[in-house]
């Protein structure tokens, strides 16, 4: 039963984080070659704080603390569906909390006014760099 309940909550915890991993693909096709030089947003080089990969919307320190608060939210939202998941044997259940979990977390996206696209775009970038990394832990911390 406890290894039932731990793949059940690892395949929950797959899915989940992939319900806000759609449509980065398109976003990043959609958005290449649009700027000038290499550069997609075409921005001049250098004009963000942490510089933007192509596909991936710029990042302020406006747009570094509304991505802080959303994943924060949604990494709340994670670890409480992982919680509950871990309570129920009932697969309707299960599917009722993860359906719930997923409108929470595209909730706390939109309400920070980022789309999910975007959202996703700068979790990819959080994690390859490690100076926006510490800044969005930064204001995570102080919130």
């Amino acid at each position: 039963m406890t290894v039932y309940r731990n793949c059940r909550t690892l395949v929950a915890t797959a899915l989940t984080a992939g319900a806000l991993a759609l449509g980065t693909t398109a976003v990043n096709a959609q958005n290449y070659g649009s700027g000038q030089g290499g550069n997609p947003q075409g921005n001049p080089q250098g004009s963000s704080a942490y510089p933007s990969p192509q596909g991936a919307p710029a990042m302020d320190e406006r747009n570094v603390k509304q991505f802080s608060k959303a994943y924060s939210e949604v990494q709340g939202i994670r670890d409480d569906l992982s919680k509950n998941l871990q309570d129920t044997d009932d697969r309707r259940e299960a599917n009722a909390m993860q359906q719930e979990a997923q409108r929470e977390m595209l909730d706390a996206v939109k309400d920070q006014g980022l789309s999910v696209e975007g959202y996703n775009a700068m979790v990819s970038r959080m994690h390859s760099d490690p100076a926006l990394r510490e800044k969005v832990n930064e204001y995570a911390r102080n919130d």
